[in-house]
């Protein structure tokens, strides 16, 4: 990007266009990739305005740089706010319930798989993985039934490694290989119904 592109952008953000502001804040922090540089006065400042606004990805880049930064009490209520809104921000307050490592978040194994739900709706592959594979490994055929739908929606999204997962589940059921055909047919058709 230019000079001149990135100051009409700039300029754009500086009176208050939130998409602009968000574009600018995150400029800087791509021109500054691997460095571990906080964000300047100026790209907090947009990055503030863009989350005022309603733009869920700048209120997760501010949980995560508070986060990265060693703010954790502001980054986990950041992600919190914007965990429903937004599938990143959803995923990282899952695997901090997951491991329990950030401060004021206990390890939480159900309140993990809720988060991983949440940005699995939301459209986060990976949490569409984690969930299939979590609900499979529960082993009743309800619960594996579910998973395979979970599975199935990450693969349709072009996912090979969910792909994988979703062969390697049909292959590997405690069921007979029919039962496990006959629970991704009724999964794909369920998913279906719903999408």
């Amino acid at each position: 990007i230019d000079d001149w592109v990135f100051d009409q952008v700039a300029n754009s953000a500086d009176v208050g266009d939130p998409f602009a502001a968000l574009s600018a804040a995150l400029y800087g922090v791509l021109k500054r990739h691997g460095t571990n540089e906080q964000l300047n006065a100026r790209e907090l400042a947009w990055m503030q305005l863009a989350e005022r606004s309603g733009l869920a990805s700048a209120g997760h880049m501010l949980a995560a740089d508070a986060a990265e930064h060693k703010d954790s009490a502001k980054s986990v209520a950041d992600l919190r706010k914007w965990a429903e809104k937004n599938p990143g921000a959803a995923a990282d307050l899952a695997a901090a319930y997951e491991q329990g490592n950030i401060s004021g978040v206990p390890q939480d194994s159900a309140l993990a798989l809720a988060w991983r739900k949440r940005a699995g709706m939301l459209g986060d592959v990976v949490s569409m993985r984690i969930v299939g594979k979590k609900l499979i490994d529960r082993g009743t055929p309800e619960a594996r039934k579910i998973g395979m739908i979970w599975i199935y929606s990450a693969a349709s999204t072009g996912d090979l490694e969910a792909s994988l997962d979703l062969a390697f589940a049909m292959t590997h059921s405690p069921d007979s290989d029919t039962n496990a055909g006959e629970a991704l047919k009724g999964g794909v058709a369920l998913y279906r119904e719903i999408m």
